[in-house]
């Protein structure tokens, strides 16, 4: 009988210390903010633009070890499409943990599209996880392109 209640004693601590493995929710986006831009105004093929970024993520899976991989979108306004940049591993891979940082991205040789002196732009910017989980756009304040 001893036994039995020994037996059902450690059965009832050993099935409530086990739980099974959560299953992991939905992943949260990462937080993206702009920290600054380096001008507001620039000289076509002569001055490089730095956009700082303020990033945060919950899963700390932010960047990618493949260089084949794009996970940085900046849209020019000027332009349909958006240019892609790999973002290295932004925390050790296999770790989940809440990071938050900031991000240089540099912007070289923008040119006027039209035959103007100067045109104005706007840069719309998104950062994706490694889950495929992508940021809410952010976007930098005018930044105006003058011919030299």
């Amino acid at each position: 009988m001893m036994r039995l209640l020994l037996f059902a004693l450690f059965t009832a601590v050993w099935m409530t210390s086990c739980k099974k493995e959560e299953e992991k929710g939905p992943n949260s986006a990462p937080i993206i903010s702009i920290a600054s831009v380096s001008a507001d105004s620039i000289t076509e093929f002569q001055d490089s633009l730095l956009i700082v970024l303020n990033y945060e993520d919950a899963e700390g899976n932010l960047g990618n070890p493949n260089p084949d991989i794009f996970d940085l979108e900046l849209k020019d306004s000027r332009l349909a499409s958006p240019d892609l940049y790999h973002v290295k591993p932004l925390a050790p891979e296999g770790y989940t943990l809440h990071i938050r940082g900031t991000l240089r991205v540099k912007v070289n040789t923008l040119f006027l599209l039209g035959n103007g002196s100067a045109e104005t732009t706007r840069f719309t910017i998104r950062l994706r996880d490694r889950d495929g989980v992508w940021s809410e756009p952010t976007e930098t304040d005018p930044i105006t392109i003058v011919r030299p």
